[in-house]
Formats: C-alpha cells, sequence, structure tokens
C-alpha cells in the first residue's frame, strides 16, 4: 500500500489562497473577529507540511 503525505499543497481540504481571495473578493465586511480557544488565541501544534498560522494571522498571508 502507498502513504501520501499530505501538505497544505497538497491537501484537497486546503482552498488555495487564490481561490479564497476570489471567494472573499465581494464581501461586505472588512474586518474579522476571532474567539475563541487556545488556537485562536494562536497555541498550537505545528504539523509538518503545513504553515504554522493562527486563525487570526492567515487571512494576513497571501
Amino acid at each position: 500500500m502507498t502513504e501520501t503525505t499530505l501538505s497544505e499543497w497538497t491537501d484537497p481540504a486546503v482552498l488555495p489562497a487564490a481561490d479564497a481571495a476570489a471567494l472573499l473578493s465581494g464581501a461586505s465586511w472588512t474586518r474579522m473577529v476571532t474567539i475563541g480557544d487556545s488556537v485562536a488565541e494562536g497555541v498550537r501544534e505545528p504539523v509538518p507540511g503545513y504553515r504554522d498560522l493562527s486563525l487570526s494571522r492567515a487571512e494576513l498571508v497571501h
């Protein structure tokens, strides 16, 4: 059996940045508030193959 290692660039559940930008280009809002737990605050465990971003910083990276 062949094992496929996923990364941010090959994971089918991750929306590419260009596609996300296109979906949000017509949004009527200009700000985002993140309310939540430790993940929202930025406390997380990095995963190999994925950028180490918190939810509140992810929108700043394209």
